[in-house]
């Protein structure tokens, strides 16, 4: 085997392990960088919906001490309003 040969088969050798190394690449790693990806999108994504459902939760919560509050003042005035019909029945 002469040098030019050598040379022939060591370039044939290198484009070969190049060519499997790009292949590998294309095949196993850039998949799992576009799943690292989609995980991080998906991440970002739960924690906008995180922050929605507290502000909803606080919503719920503040409505929910409106309408206790106006409970309140709806016996409030029921109460004044049977303390009128009966001072109305004494009258009449």
């Amino acid at each position: 085997m002469d040098n030019t040969m050598f040379m022939g088969f060591l370039i044939i050798a290198l484009a070969t392990l190049l060519t499997i190394a790009s292949i590998i690449t294309a095949i196993i790693v850039k998949p799992i960088i576009n799943l690292k990806t989609e995980i991080a999108g998906l991440r970002n994504s739960c924690d906008t919906l995180s922050n929605m459902v507290g502000k909803v939760e606080q919503r719920i919560e503040k409505h929910g001490k409106e309408i206790d509050d106006m409970n309140k003042d709806l016996k409030t005035f029921e109460g004044r309003i049977s303390k009128i019909e009966g001072q109305m029945r004494w009258v009449s």
